[in-house]
């Protein structure tokens, strides 16, 4: 059940899977800091797949068929 089926009851209709997804990204600037930054952030969400904590809230709220793993970096489509 999606996170506004909860907020909403009654209003929100699944009507099924996601049949698409679309590729979210951080910006980040292209200097030895950022790049620096880039990867740091990569790191925390890659310990967050890795200790469950990302798992726990996609289902949390109800986004598990929109999963994004592994966390990427510059994979946009």
């Amino acid at each position: 059940m999606s996170h506004f089926q909860k907020l909403e009851p009654n209003t929100y209709i699944a009507l099924g899977k996601p049949f698409t997804n679309s590729l979210a990204g951080i910006p980040f600037a292209k200097t030895a800091e950022g790049t620096q930054l880039r990867d740091a952030v990569k790191g925390a969400l890659d310990r967050l797949q890795a200790n469950g904590t990302y798992d726990a809230l996609i289902q949390k709220y109800g986004l598990a068929n929109n999963a994004i793993k592994p966390i990427t970096i510059n994979q946009g489509k």
